[in-house]
């Protein structure tokens, strides 16, 4: 069990991370560091080392963004959040002709 100083660390942590990512410049680097970090890449290979590396690292920046399995924050407020966050996005589908080129 945490300690009332151990848990106050964590959470002061968890706003530093969000005050540098909530600013627009702070969400441009996110979005860069996303990429780079292969989040949006589901065809790393286990012998690409350097792309899991990566991966991991960002996995950790989202925990420290407060999205961990935390007595306070159950798995399901986390899927709920993310799923809501999923559904503002725009339908899209990549290399898709329309019927007319067809």
């Amino acid at each position: 069990m945490l300690s009332k100083q151990e848990r106050k660390l964590i959470l002061d942590e968890r706003r530093a991370w969000r005050d540098v990512f909530s600013t627009p410049s702070g969400r441009v680097v996110f979005k860069r560091m996303a990429k780079e970090c292969y989040f949006f890449n589901d065809e790393i290979t286990p012998q690409d080392i350097d792309a899991i590396g990566k991966n991991n690292y960002f996995k950790t920046i989202i925990e420290r963004l407060g999205c961990a399995n935390d007595p306070d924050m159950t798995a399901d407020a986390v899927a709920d959040a993310i799923i809501d966050a999923v559904l503002k996005l725009p339908l899209t589908t990549k290399n898709i002709e329309t019927e007319e080129n067809e």
